[in-house]
């Protein structure tokens, strides 16, 4: 492996200092794909995989437990129930280590969670909270070493390991294919004729008795493959959980990135947007399209959703109880008050859970809106002052 993705980590109480968290840039840290002698020493070190398999038990995406709606997170989860960590090494902690769970996020293409906007630039972050090295695949050597990079996920199945990937080509369905499906996914077992097993996010699409749908000739549409090497040391999930609520500051001050904004300037972003006339041109009366859904419908859900993990589901209470720190407990008295504004939000909906054209379309209602949601991006401060982290202001 490479160093920058192997890099040990420390859990020693003493690396975690409430008073002046430090917390890496995020999108700044290089996640350095794997060279080709690299994977070619891997699969080398290994047997002789079988023509045809797969991992049998492998957890699956959303269907073993439908609170779950974040896939990356996900795809983590399951794979460290395949190498045998402990079921500490579950949803709740993913969405802390990648910032899902405290950061919203608002862009104009409807994306769901902060993992699904920099999944990619998260990876060298999670790995190292986790202790383990990776291999990291990126597109330039699925397309240039295409063999090579098969018979690395062949190796990784014999191992029982599934293999973490940036969405997938090709999915079968009875009547056709997905052409690419964008989510994060596993793959959890091959077979002859550039066929994969893959675990994916449901979208009717067909599974066989492990949960696995049929992928043919679909790599090409991966934006990354992700498969875990080594353990690196023995990780303290306390210190997991200590690093995550100090990073909240780092999460909801993130920069935009393509177009996406997080955290409280997501906030601000999604009143603009609501104010902005030009973006009146284009709705529809599909609450899935336009600019209704990626302007309006899809952050509110986003925002529902993290409600419903940190206050319904007890994630958060979870990481709070586990990191030992007083700042998590008045933090999530923050996020109560950042919540207690979304039944407001449905209420200026007409009550409705979707925002219709004939409700967004008046200026109003949009007025109306934009002021909950600065709201609630005010409210962000008051998480920069308990960790003396400065804020926006708008």
């Amino acid at each position: 492996m490479s160093e920058p993705n192997k890099k040990p980590i420390q859990t020693s109480p003493e690396s975690f200092k409430p008073e002046a968290p430090k917390m890496m840039n995020l999108l700044e840290e290089y996640n350095k794909p794997t060279s080709v002698s690299e994977l070619q020493a891997y699969i080398s070190n290994s047997g002789e995989p079988p023509k045809s398999n797969k991992i049998s038990g492998l957890r699956r995406l959303w269907r073993d437990d439908v609170s779950e709606n974040f896939q990356l997170e996900g795809c983590f989860t399951a794979l460290m129930k395949a190498v045998g960590e402990s079921s500490d090494y579950n949803c709740s902690l993913f969405e802390a280590i990648t910032g899902t769970l405290f950061a919203q996020v608002y862009n104009f293409t409807g994306t769901h969670g902060v993992s699904a906007v920099i999944g990619h630039q998260l990876m060298p972050h999670i790995w190292n909270q986790i202790g383990y090295s990776y291999l990291h695949i990126d597109p330039i050597t699925i397309k240039s070493h295409y063999e090579l990079v098969v018979a690395a996920i062949k190796t990784a199945v014999a191992k029982g390991i599934p293999v973490i990937s940036g969405g997938i080509g090709n999915i079968q369905l009875v009547d056709g294919v997905i052409e690419h499906h964008k989510e994060w996914c596993n793959i959890g077992g091959y077979d002859e004729n550039d066929v994969l097993y893959v675990n994916a996010f449901p979208q009717d699409i067909p599974e066989d008795e492990n949960g696995y749908c049929t992928v043919k000739n679909g790599l090409d549409k991966s934006s990354g493959l992700y498969i875990l090497n080594e353990k690196l040391q023995e990780t303290s999930i306390s210190d997991i959980c200590r690093n995550a609520i100090l990073s909240i500051p780092a999460f909801i001050s993130l920069p935009a990135h393509d177009g996406v904004s997080f955290g409280q300037k997501a906030y601000y972003d999604w009143a603009d947007g609501l104010l902005n006339d030009e973006n009146m041109k284009n709705l529809s009366d599909d609450p899935y399209k336009g600019f209704l859904w990626q302007g309006h419908n899809a952050p509110w859900i986003n925002a529902l959703t993290c409600e419903c993990h940190m206050r319904v589901c007890g994630y958060y209470d979870r990481i709070s109880e586990l990191s030992g720190l007083p700042e998590a407990v008045k933090a999530k008295e923050v996020y109560a008050k950042i919540y207690e504004s979304l039944p407001e939000i449905q209420r200026i909906h007409g009550g409705e859970f979707f925002a219709t054209v004939s409700v967004i379309s008046k200026p109003e209602v949009r007025k109306e809106l934009a002021a909950v949601l600065r709201r609630m991006g005010d409210l962000h401060n008051d998480l920069f002052d308990l960790f003396d982290k400065g804020g926006l202001s708008k």
